[in-house]
């Protein structure tokens, strides 16, 4: 496609492994967390047409609302689950522009997913959903955080990442 070789593979765990090459040049690369058919405009870097429902650029406005609103309650009360999800999730950490641990990525998109709309309210379900498992799962600390988030709030939120954002959310390679 476009002059360029496209490679895949499954792993064991289901996830889809592909590059292009160009010029046995590698151009580009990528993990699908589940494998996307053959597309010939996009290869398998983006979805077919109906095949994923989830716009990038939504998800990860999303995940840096959360990440803001953690990071600022963490600045104000210094709490240790908070501190760790901030360093974490902080995409302004390394150069290229991905969470310092991109498994809190994977699994924010894992909740987000669970959602057809790509509206504030069900971002604001899928960070409670990922907070949740969180503090159950890892036993964080932040079951008062939770509980303060309301969808009033995280609209706020949503709506200053919004604006951070916008024009430049590709900066964020995750």
């Amino acid at each position: 496609m476009h002059g360029n070789r496209w490679y895949s593979q499954i792993q064991p765990d289901g996830r889809q492994i592909w590059v292009s090459a160009r010029n046995g040049i590698i151009q580009n690369g990528g993990i699908n967390d589940s494998p996307r058919p053959w597309d010939n405009d996009t290869g398998y870097n983006r979805n077919a047409k109906g095949f994923d429902i989830m716009n990038d650029k939504y998800i990860k406005k999303a995940f840096l609302s959360l990440f803001h609103f953690i990071e600022n309650e963490y600045f104000k009360t210094k709490n240790d689950s908070l501190g760790v999800m901030t360093g974490s999730m902080n995409p302004h950490i390394f150069a290229d522009g991905n969470p310092a641990d991109p498994a809190y990525y994977s699994d924010f998109c894992g909740f987000i997913k669970k959602y057809d709309s790509e509206d504030v309210e069900s971002a604001y379900k899928a960070s409670i959903d990922f907070l949740m498992f969180y503090h159950t799962e890892f036993e964080f600390q932040i079951k008062e955080y939770i509980d303060e988030l309301t969808l009033e709030k995280y609209s706020e939120y949503f709506n200053k990442s919004g604006n951070k954002a916008a024009g430049n959310i590709e900066q964020y390679k995750f």
